[in-house]
Formats: C-alpha cells, structure tokens, sequence
C-alpha cells in the first residue's frame, strides 16, 4: 500500500512539473520573404549559382576538369549552406547526355566525353575520360537543398592547335556568324578606367597605370590627359577569332 501511495504521489508530482517546462520553451518566428504569412521562408535556400555563368567550361576531347563549387542564398541574399549538391548534364532541349560531356553526380567532376562506371577489376568510377569525340555543348546543372542551379555551359571540342585572328567584323551585335570578344560590346567612357561588359572581368587599374578605354566612335583627341585611348585594342577585340583544331583519327 505505501509503495502504491509513493507512486501516485511521485506521477501527481511528475507530470505537471514536465509540462510546465515544456510550455516554457519558445520557438523562433517565422519569417516569410514577402513579409506576409504564407510563401518561401528567410533562411531557406531559394538561389544557387554555377560560375562562370557566361563563359562555361570548355573542354577538349578526353579532358577532366571541374564544376566550380556552387553558392547558394536565400531570398534575401544571404549565403545559406547546402550539405549536399548532386550534378547532372543535360542537352540544351532539356534531355540528359552523358555522351558528348559527362558529371560526376556526387563531386561535379567534369569529362569531354563518358565517365567509366562499373568498370570492374577493381577500378574505381569516375576516374576514366573515355572519348566519344562528339563536340558540341552540353549544360551541367547542380541540385541541392530543392533548389536547381544556373544550367552551366560545357563546349566540348577538338584539341585547339592555333589560333588566327581574322578581318575585323563590321557587326558584332548581330551577325551570328561571327565570335567577337565581349571588350568589342564596351561603349562606356570613364577616367581613366579598364572596362568590360563582362561583370568577372571587369577591373580598375590603379596609379600610375591609370588608363582610359575609348568607346568605338570616341576619337583619340576627346580623351583626357594622362590617359591613353586604346582604339586600337577595341578595334582587335572586334576581330574575328577562327580556331584550328587537331581531329583525332575515329577510334
């Protein structure tokens, strides 16, 4: 009877105890991107970015490269971790290929051609370039967090042997023919400044190198003093830029 009593007494002590804590604890509030009640959330990865996002990856025949490491943010611009990304490639139709460029799925480990897997004998996926010598561009895509990347661009291509600058191009905006280097798009005039309209390659040269980049109809004489106008390494940007490739014999 006294053991009985013990136990009820220990259970009416026990349990309004407990939950008197529990209803102590607090939760952080949610904080929604729109500021309302409903929709993403502060905190949650909403954005994750392949670099370079432009200029992509090219690769020769056989090569192994890599996939940059992916940067992912919130809706708010803040850097959020991801603890895993997995890679894909795909066609610019949106089909996956794995034979003109391949991706390790866990390391983003890039090849101009097709990954071995289950090889056998002991060798390890992932780490032979098998050449299917398909050129052509392919684009690599990184997974994580539910969120998808920017869709990267991989060209692959022939081994690169020389390369010949051609005549000058009389369009670069929009003639599709020609390749002309993003420095010929720069119109903008700024003291003594270094410009391109590609944002990863844009610098500021700093004294006493300090420099001005002529717009392509700004004369030599409209530049300031102590600047020196490049026309002329505007009017080389504009030429066009033909590729010579070594072809391998078909295996």
């Amino acid at each position: 009877m006294r053991r009985f009593v013990t136990l009820v007494f220990l259970l009416l002590f026990t349990i309004p105890f407990g939950v008197s804590i529990s209803g102590c604890s607090k939760k952080a509030a949610t904080v929604y991107c729109n500021g309302g009640d409903t929709g993403p959330v502060v905190g949650q990865v909403s954005n994750i970015t392949l670099q370079p996002q432009i200029f992509g990856v090219s690769l020769n025949f056989a090569q192994i490269s890599q996939v940059g490491a992916p940067s992912a943010v919130d809706c708010k611009g803040t850097t959020e971790t991801v603890s895993k990304y997995t890679y894909a490639t795909f066609l610019p139709n949106g089909q996956p290929d794995m034979t003109i460029a391949d991706v390790n799925p866990t390391s983003g480990a890039l090849c101009g051609g097709t990954w071995n897997r289950n090889t056998g004998g002991g060798i390890a996926d992932f780490t032979t370039c098998n050449p299917t010598n398909k050129s052509g561009t392919v684009y690599v895509v990184a997974n994580g967090g539910g969120v998808s990347s920017n869709p990267l661009p991989i060209f692959v291509h022939p081994i690169v042997t020389n390369v010949t600058l051609g005549p000058l191009s009389t369009d670069c905006v929009t003639d599709p023919a020609t390749n002309c280097s993003p420095a010929a798009f720069d119109t903008q005039t700024t003291t003594c400044a270094q410009t391109t309209n590609a944002p990863s390659r844009s610098r500021q040269l700093q004294p006493p190198l300090q420099r001005q980049v002529a717009s392509p109809n700004q004369s030599p004489a409209s530049s300031q003093p102590g600047c020196w106008p490049e026309t002329a390494a505007i009017s080389a940007a504009r030429s066009v830029i033909s590729l010579t490739h070594h072809r391998p014999p078909p295996s």
